[in-house]
């Protein structure tokens, strides 16, 4: 069951790829808690067969601060954080191809 915090990650994430002109079919992304106080935003399913959604979403990913792999790790909070610092930087306004 989602709760509010799930919903408040997932919306933000849509939001973020939004700005990199990803749609929310485009990747696929997981809001779990592994362990005890710790969260992770994980993208199961990323752009393929398209060059320009691939280059957008490492773009993404870098200004989430993700270098390694395809999650970003910490706590519900700075996962929050992450995002909206990343959206802040974001463009704007993306055409979609």
């Amino acid at each position: 069951m989602f709760d509010n915090v799930d919903i408040a990650v997932l919306t933000r994430f849509n939001d973020l790829a939004a700005r990199y002109g990803l749609k929310p079919y485009d990747v696929v992304a997981e809001f779990t808690s592994p362990a005890a106080n710790l969260w992770a935003l994980h993208f199961g399913s990323v752009p393929s067969n398209d060059l320009h959604k691939e280059r957008q979403f490492a773009k993404m990913l870098r200004a989430l601060g993700v270098r390694d792999g395809l999650t970003l790790k910490g706590q519900d909070r700075e996962i929050i954080d992450a995002l909206d610092s990343a959206i802040d930087h974001a463009p704007k306004s993306l055409s979609r191809a």
